[in-house]
């Protein structure tokens, strides 16, 4: 008896004087080149022949996975072929057995080996599909995704104009989508893409890289708007906030003329990934003056009368700073580390420099002796006279004094202060009229 298969030499010849002719073949698709492997479709189905001389009522075809002794499959025919869906990639082995009309054995052919893979291919472009037309309108980036193929591990994306050998664009990626945001490769016309499958270690003898699917598509209508431009405040802008209460921060940007209305994030540093305000205008300014201080970053998306997008405008930055501190008094009376003899005095004075701008001057006094504030008080003008001599006693006091602006005329009100100036005196009690002493 005799067997060919796409592994074995042709006529082998086994006992007996019949012969049986096997031979495989792969519907729809190419045999590897070495014979013995069989390349699977999406929907595989291998065809197994066979010739004989010898009379049999029935033909079995049994198939064995790999090296196992037990049949994966018995399948029985009175045809000399058989088609099986073998879908999964797999070494096999496979005989053919006669039968007669009682189900006896007649003979049987030699055990022959082959295998099956999947075909490495190429994937297909999802989007744009094949000869899809586009409409690229306001867009701000276009987003190219392809099916996935299992064995894969990268896949190499050209991007071509229609009629040019020149690539726009060659990128190799892991994913399985690419987005295009330089808008400016493209324009109304043909255009197609070609990707290949790549695998990092191929089986012996097989290729790394697939064969290139080439993927036509048609943008007939392309209008890319212009990202905003900041000016506004100026980038690293810095402002403090009594000017901005006062006179509000300007934001302004220019514009594409088709854009007609706009979305402005403004981020605070504490909270980068939240908006700290956002602002919907149909104009290309406003004005803020109730921000707090910080450090800020800021956006604009503006959009079409049909809610098409622009570009997003790149960041920009500024700075919000704290309220600037008013000019410290000069404590004029009592000077620091002066001595005062409070003897025959009715009244303790107290006065300051004037600063420009200061609304009040807060002042106190406090008795380093007995740990206690003597007084604490708001006051309009740059002196004090405490009357009420019997919160005092001899000792060391100090006194200090800062000065405060409301700033009640700002949208929202904002006090600024000096820092505090102190004088330190001593309080003490002398008769200027003490008799003298006798000394001889």
């Amino acid at each position: 008896m005799t067997i060919d298969s796409p592994s074995g030499p042709q006529g082998i010849t086994a006992e007996g004087s019949s012969n049986i002719n096997t031979a495989g073949q792969v519907t729809s698709v190419d045999i590897i080149a070495d014979g013995s492997q069989y390349r699977l479709s999406d929907n595989p189905q291998v065809t197994f022949k066979w010739e004989t001389d010898l009379p049999a009522d029935e033909y079995r075809l049994i198939l064995y996975k790999g090296d196992s002794d037990n049949p994966f499959l018995r399948e029985n025919t009175k045809e000399t072929s058989l088609r099986l869906n073998l879908s999964a990639p797999e070494n096999f082995r496979w005989q053919v057995v006669l039968l007669d009309e009682m189900g006896r054995i007649i003979k049987s052919s030699p055990i022959q080996d082959f295998g099956t893979i999947r075909p490495f291919r190429p994937p297909l472009l999802v989007y744009p599909a094949n000869n899809q037309s586009l409409s690229v309108r306001g867009e701000n980036e276009i987003t190219f995704y392809w099916e996935k193929v299992q064995t894969a591990d990268s896949y190499r994306f050209q991007l071509f104009k229609e009629g040019s050998e020149q690539p726009l664009l060659s990128r190799k990626t892991e994913s399985v989508e690419l987005k295009l945001e330089d808008l400016s490769l493209l324009s109304a016309g043909g255009f197609y893409v070609t990707l290949q499958s790549v695998r990092n270690n191929p089986p012996a003898g097989l290729s790394g890289e697939s064969t290139v699917s080439v993927n036509p598509f048609t943008i007939e209508e392309f209008i890319v708007y212009t990202s905003p431009v900041l000016i506004s405040p100026a980038e690293n802008a810095s402002v403090d906030i009594v000017s901005l209460r006062k006179r509000g921060l300007p934001f302004s940007w220019r514009q594409d003329p088709r854009m007609t209305s706009f979305s402005v994030d403004i981020f605070n540093s504490q909270n980068p990934e939240t908006p700290y305000r956002t602002v919907q205008t149909d104009r290309t300014e406003f004005t803020l003056n109730d921000l707090v201080t910080g450090n800020y970053t800021w956006r604009i998306r503006s959009y079409d009368k049909n809610g098409r997008p622009a570009p997003e405008s790149p960041a920009g930055q500024f700075r919000v700073t704290d309220i600037p501190a008013l000019p410290a008094p000069v404590v004029l009376n009592p000077r620091d580390g002066a001595g005062i003899n409070m003897e025959n005095y009715n009244s303790l004075d107290f006065s300051w420099s004037y600063i420009n701008g200061a609304d009040f001057y807060d002042i106190k006094l406090y008795d380093l002796k007995n740990g206690k504030t003597v007084f604490e008080e708001r006051v309009k003008g740059t002196g004090y006279s405490l009357q009420d001599l019997e919160l005092l006693d001899v000792g060391t006091f100090y006194f200090e004094v800062r000065a405060y602006k409301e700033n009640s005329d700002l949208a929202v009100p904002t006090p600024q202060y000096s820092p505090v100036s102190r004088s330190t005196f001593s309080i003490f009690l002398q008769d200027a009229y003490d008799s003298p002493n006798i000394i001889s």
